[in-house]
């Protein structure tokens, strides 16, 4: 049987004017999935915009799937269920992708049967802060960091049944932060990460104009916190929870540096 690939994109009400512009990009892909799907929240959406209706039409998107409520990043990995004998692509709607985004993530995801980054970084925890580890590509490595819009997962690779049974949790205390919640279930379910290309910081093509609405930076600027500390405090609290919940250390081996308590808001 020949593999799906599905590539999985959301977008809120101040971002989905740059849908178009990202995904008529995204049509120049050397090697073409399968499908292209929106995740949309029935809360910002209760009726979907002509503008992103003509997405479908004009065959840029194959679907638009709902979610009932706003579960924000978190709605693109519903696809884990619909879609679990795929290989699932996330995609941001800022981006322009390399033309060789969609091969590259597919042949190493397939060829190490682990999750693929196209770009990527080996980080190092100690105390309350983060740094930088040596970067090899096409190794896979529990020290690689996710960052989910660049990111594929090859098929039945995370348990569902685990994965989505403590959903309140992650709204309740990791509610716009995939790459921290998604990163700790890897570390449970003992799931490396390859990257293609090391990671510099920022993705180099990102489409103009579209940082003032970036989520991330208005959840940071309303919450008057600094983004990158509180990465950390998402990703601290994410283990935090699993290893309560399993009573299962995720990170001595790795980071026995790491200060989770002092970072982790979880509050059991």
């Amino acid at each position: 049987m020949e593999d799906q690939i599905i590539v999985n994109i959301t977008t809120w009400t101040k971002r989905d004017k740059f849908l178009r512009i990202v995904l008529e990009h995204f049509q120049k892909q050397t090697l073409k999935p399968n499908h292209i799907i929106l995740w949309l929240s029935i809360d910002e959406y209760p009726t979907i915009p002509s503008h992103i209706k003509k997405l479908k039409s004009d065959g840029l998107i194959n679907a638009i799937k709902t979610t009932k409520r706003n579960i924000y990043c978190h709605k693109r990995w519903c696809a884990l269920r619909s879609f679990p004998n795929a290989y699932n692509i996330m995609i941001d709607d800022d981006i322009f992708y390399p033309e060789d985004f969609i091969q590259t993530l597919y042949s190493l995801a397939k060829k190490h049967n682990c999750v693929s980054c196209y770009w990527t970084e080996e980080v190092e925890y100690s105390g309350i802060t983060l740094g930088k580890r040596g970067f090899t590509p096409n190794v896979p490595s529990h020290y690689n960091r996710l960052l989910s819009g660049l990111t594929c997962i090859p098929p039945n690779l995370i348990k569902q049944d685990e994965f989505f049974r403590y959903n309140k949790l992650r709204d309740l205390y990791v509610e716009k932060c995939d790459d921290s919640w998604v990163k700790a279930w890897l570390l449970y379910f003992n799931i490396k990460i390859v990257g293609a290309h090391e990671w510099e910081g920022k993705v180099p093509c990102t489409v103009p104009d579209t940082q003032d609405f970036a989520l991330w930076r208005n959840w940071n600027c309303k919450k008057a916190s600094n983004g990158g500390q509180r990465k950390i405090n998402n990703f601290a609290t994410s283990i935090d929870i699993l290893q309560n919940i399993y009573h299962k250390n995720l990170i001595d081996k790795l980071w026995p540096e790491f200060d989770i308590k002092k970072c982790s808001i979880y509050k059991k």
